[in-house]
């Protein structure tokens, strides 16, 4: 299994490998739950068979490089997903940290902090077990976010390329059309 960032980096691969496809398809804390970047996969990969779905609570951390946590850097920038970045505004104004958005998602800016790709002091905010992913990263801080309650769907699917894409809506309809399929594998 390889990670591949986007929604639409995972169903595509998936496509092109002939292997499944793993991908957040809702979060409690977005407005009408479904998550934009899934929609817009979905407008180009469309769902053969859903193999599983699951909700999982969702805990941000704050990770910053090794080095910086040996070295006691301040954090001075903050880098994430904008919908991350959105889910943290408390802890934000206790830091005082500007934001560096990072659209391909939470684990692309840990991979950029751990691989030294940002200057000094800067931290990733993800998932905590993005520290066993890049062992450069520490966890400096766990349970930032905003709303305690906060959870994610994720979808297992065998997924293949349309001929054509379609529109936003149609591809709204389709995700929550799969994300129900996946429900019923639950009950």
């Amino acid at each position: 299994m390889d990670f591949s960032g986007t929604p639409s980096n995972t169903l595509k691969m998936a496509f092109e490998h002939g292997g499944l496809a793993f991908s957040t398809v809702e979060n409690s804390t977005i407005d009408g739950r479904l998550v934009q970047a899934t929609v817009e996969a979905f407008q180009n990969y469309k769902v053969v068979d859903v193999k599983g779905f699951i909700t999982t609570p969702i805990e941000m951390c704050v990770l910053m490089n090794s080095d910086d946590v040996k070295t006691k850097q301040p954090v001075t920038l903050i880098a994430s997903h904008p919908a991350a970045l959105k889910q943290i505004k408390t802890w934000k104004r206790q830091v005082g940290a500007k934001e560096l958005a990072v659209p391909e998602g939470t684990a692309a800016a840990a991979k950029q902090v751990a691989e030294r790709q940002l200057p000094l002091g800067i931290a990733a905010i993800g998932a905590c077990v993005l520290e066993s992913t890049y062992p450069n990263l520490t966890v400096v801080e766990k349970g930032v976010q905003d709303n305690k309650d906060n959870k994610t769907s994720f979808l297992l699917m065998d997924v293949t390329k349309r001929t054509t894409p379609i529109s936003e809506e149609e591809a709204r309809m389709a995700l929550t059309a799969a994300i129900e399929r996946g429900k019923e594998l639950n009950n």
